[in-house]
């Protein structure tokens, strides 16, 4: 066991943490280790380790590797990984989960990580740094670590290597685990529509792009709006006379009138310029005296759009149909469904109304002829480098980094100015991510090799 050398903990480590954490102590019980203080936690009395939360940036730095060799060396690491960077600073940049025993090790240019007897994760072509964290990125439990600077054959790498860990594969929205502002742009079919509106989907070669989704906060959407929304029936100079019920959050809208009479409900949610929603309703009505061709849904300000609008509704004849329609001549938070017209006698209802916003900084290009286009050869969303463009509107942000996946490689720019909240692509590619603030290496490096594998990138 030559070039092993034991060492006290607080000589081997220092520990970094800003804020006091919890921890389980041998007899079960819940304790608060102070700021800078390890934590040596245990599970069911069994101890478990020193343990890190890299989500509260407590790292604890390998102050003491003996003779470390950039040329050839392993590591035999006893741990629990949750979504954590083992050795921070040797640049394998990947995430792992699992627990027992992994081992990392390098020769030739070449570094391996090893879990359950086989390399789970191969850098070919290496360059080792000396490690400087345990771990980061999550959460970790060190049982033990320990070093040899010298070369280990794959055959002892896999005995040695008992526990089982799985590769976390890095994505992008990694960036904005914290809130960070910023967008991903992923231009694949399923994020981008050929309108603004979000109502018609990008399926085919050379359909055009009018809404990009920022992926870069999951997509997911927020909690629902109407519950706290007001509603009125438009006022009688449109020959709508009706109710709103709020227990049950129906408007019943009747009337009787010529084609130039239009029906319509108004009702108003805590909506915000520059905003993308998805609306859900169902309508219906009892007569098919529902005149025109087409309704509309109208929003304000002129900023704000939908992605999704959905409708469920029994038959009224061919003539209802409902299409999504920004205005800019309404309230901020004013929502209005408008029908073009009645003949006669009617009744119209909405029901089981649902408005919920799509966060994000979503791209988007009004006007058609500026349009990029999808494709399926070559880069994803090519422009013709005269006047197509997406238009992003972001917060200030006075130091971006973007990078961004071009037919050439992946391109990285730090400081980008983007104090003024808006942002304008311009240039074919596969993929965008701007991010407030300058990348650590490892981040830098993860999104390049991420964006590296788009389609159309060399």
């Amino acid at each position: 066991m030559q070039n092993l050398k034991t060492v006290d903990f607080d000589v081997a480590f220092t520990l970094t943490r800003p804020a006091p954490a919890d921890y389980e102590d041998k007899d079960g019980n819940t304790q608060t280790a102070a700021a800078n203080e390890p934590r040596f936690n245990y599970s069911n009395g069994v101890a478990q380790g020193l343990m890190l939360d890299a989500s509260l940036s407590e790292t604890a730095a390998i102050d003491d590797v003996p003779a470390f060799n950039a040329s050839a060396g392993h590591w035999i690491i006893d741990a629990e990984f949750f979504n954590s960077e083992p050795l921070k600073g040797m640049g394998l940049n990947e995430v792992f989960v699992g627990s027992g025993k992994m081992v990392v090790s390098y020769s030739g240019g070449t570094a391996k990580v090893w879990a359950g007897g086989q390399a789970v994760y191969t850098v070919a072509s290496y360059t080792p740094v000396e490690p400087t964290h345990i771990c980061e990125g999550g959460m970790a439990t060190i049982a033990s670590l320990s070093y040899k600077p010298t070369a280990i054959s794959d055959a002892d790498a896999a005995a040695l290597a008992t526990g089982d860990f799985e590769l976390t594969p890095f994505a992008p929205d990694e960036l904005f685990a914290n809130g960070e502002k910023g967008a991903w742009y992923d231009p694949k079919p399923e994020y981008l529509y050929q309108d603004t509106a979000g109502t018609i989907p990008v399926t085919a070669d050379g359909d055009p792009v009018g809404l990009m989704l920022d992926r870069s906060q999951g997509l997911e959407l927020g909690p629902e709006l109407w519950t706290n929304a007001l509603a009125s029936i438009e006022d009688d100079s449109f020959g709508s006379t009706g109710t709103y019920t709020p227990s049950t959050g129906v408007f019943t809208n009747t009337g009787t009138g010529t084609s130039t009479v239009r029906p319509r409900f108004n009702f108003t949610c805590d909506i915000s310029p520059n905003s993308h929603y998805d609306i859900t309703l169902n309508i219906s009505g009892t007569t098919a005296n529902i005149a025109g061709t087409s309704g509309s849904i109208h929003v304000g300000p002129s900023t704000s759009s939908f992605r999704t609008i959905s409708f469920t509704f029994p038959a009224v004849g061919d003539s209802l149909s409902i299409t999504s329609r920004l205005r800019s001549d309404v309230d901020d938070d004013l929502i209005r469904i408008v029908t073009d017209g009645a003949v006669g006698d009617w009744e119209f209802t909405l029901d089981n109304i649902s408005v919920r916003e799509l966060p994000g900084n979503h791209a988007s290009q009004s006007v058609s002829a500026s349009r990029p286009i999808y494709k399926t050869a070559g880069l994803l969303q090519q422009y013709d480098g005269v006047d197509d463009a997406m238009d992003v509107t972001l917060p200030s942000i006075p130091a971006a980094t973007v990078i961004t996946a071009k037919a050439t490689g992946v391109e990285v720019q730090y400081p980008v100015d983007l104090s003024a909240g808006s942002y304008t692509i311009n240039a074919s590619h596969s993929g965008i991510i701007i991010r407030e603030g300058q990348l650590s290496a490892s981040e830098e490096q993860d999104a390049i090799n991420y964006l590296s594998t788009q389609q159309g990138v060399a």
